[in-house]
Formats: structure tokens, sequence, C-alpha cells
């Protein structure tokens, strides 16, 4: 497989917070990481979405649990993506079209960027009309 055929998964904070809790959606974020070792795929995330886990975990837990959670992600293959010009207006336009929050915002801007199939199971994005390709991990009932 060459580098152009490799899929790119963006996670976006809903997955990776599943995955660091173990919640059922874990394993679909897990297969997607272990992928990401063995270079059958890449990983990325918004450092907004990053920011994110980070603040919903400080109020769970409290700080310093959170910021000890910090080595997990580092440790996990993600490449964070940083903020950048056009990942402000693009989210901005994405956030006025549509009913979802900035950081998701960003999720589905940096996802359109690097065509990567954005990773969720955020009800908001999973039905977004954007033109973006979802992979929504929530457990089937």
């Amino acid at each position: 497989m060459n580098a152009s055929e490799t899929p790119i998964y963006l996670l976006d904070s809903w997955a990776v917070l599943a995955y660091l809790k173990d919640e059922p959606a874990a394993s679909a974020v897990e297969s997607i990481l272990v992928d990401a070792e063995e270079s059958r795929a890449r990983c990325c995330m918004s450092l907004i979405n990053a920011g994110e886990v980070l603040y919903s975990l400080a109020r769970r837990t409290g700080w310093e649990q959170a910021e000890a959670t910090l080595d997990r992600l580092r440790a996990i293959p993600v490449e964070i993506i940083g903020v950048t010009e056009s990942h402000v207006v693009t989210a901005a336009r994405i956030k006025s079209r549509n009913r979802l929050s900035y950081a998701d915002a960003f999720a589905v801007a940096v996802a359109q960027e690097r065509n990567a199939t954005l990773v969720t199971g955020d009800p908001e994005i999973a039905g977004l009309p954007e033109p973006v390709k979802i992979r929504d991990i929530r457990p089937q009932k």
C-alpha cells in the first residue's frame, strides 16, 4: 500500500474520550490506532480537539489527573494538527451553517483539509450535511 492509498483518520474528542475512558466505542478507536501503529493507516487530531479532551478530563477528574492522562494521549500514534488561519475560517463557516460546537467544526475543517475520515460518535457530527467522510463509531443498539 503506498502513501496515497493509506487511509487517513481524524479522531474527534468524542472518539478519543471514548478510547481513554474504555467506553464501548473504544474498540473501534483501538482498531484504528493499531492500523496506524502498523502503518496501515494514518491518524490525526486537531489541536483544538486535543484541548477539548484535556478540559473534559480535568472537569471529571481534576487537573493533575488530566495532565497525567496526557502522557497516555501522547503515546498513541496520532499526529496533532496545529491551528491555521484556514482552519479558523473554515471552522467558522461550518459553525455558521450547522448546529455543532466550534471545536467540532475544527474537526470537520481539518478532516476536509486532510481528506480524512472523521471518526466520531457525536450525533451533531454524525448527521452533518457538510462534505466530509464520517465513520460513526457509536455502538449499534
